[in-house]
């Protein structure tokens, strides 16, 4: 009788095993991986759905882009950094949450903190003054 148990206890450690195996050598993606869009519904949310819809079709899933706008992008950071890095939740990275938030105090992080994986579109946006303004000569003169 000891001997089944042991033997019972064996087979199913290996089972465990094998079924640990298993869902390590699953293919990516075994679900629907996530968008977090820091801005809500609009024209540049709607660019995030086309290239998200060609994302879904080449790797086989499908993948919503989430609108979570508020307080100029952190609100959408702040959650898709709640989130495991597990390859699931890709966030929409712009200027404004990933270095701008940080330079002016309102945010944890650091541009660093992250891995850039694609730009989808360019974008001309920029702070400029008139050359002879007096008030300030740089960005963080302008902030201060």
């Amino acid at each position: 009788m000891e001997l089944f148990g042991t033997l019972k206890g064996t087979l199913l450690a290996g089972a465990v095993v094998a079924a640990s195996t298993t869902a390590a050598l699953a293919e990516f993606p075994e679900r629907n991986i996530e968008i977090i869009h820091p801005w809500g519904p609009g024209n540049a949310m709607a660019m995030s759905q086309v290239v998200a819809k060609a994302m879904g079709e080449e790797l086989g899933t499908d993948m919503p882009v989430i609108s979570l706008p508020g307080a100029a992008g952190t609100k959408a950071q702040t959650t898709a950094m709640g989130k495991p890095a597990d390859g699931y939740t890709v966030f929409e990275g712009y200027v404004t949450p990933l270095v701008l938030q940080p330079i002016l105090g309102n945010a944890d992080w650091n541009f660093k903190d992250f891995k850039p994986l694609s730009a989808a579109v360019a974008n001309a946006f920029a702070i400029a003054g008139q050359v002879d303004e007096g008030r300030w000569s740089s960005f963080e003169e302008m902030m201060a």
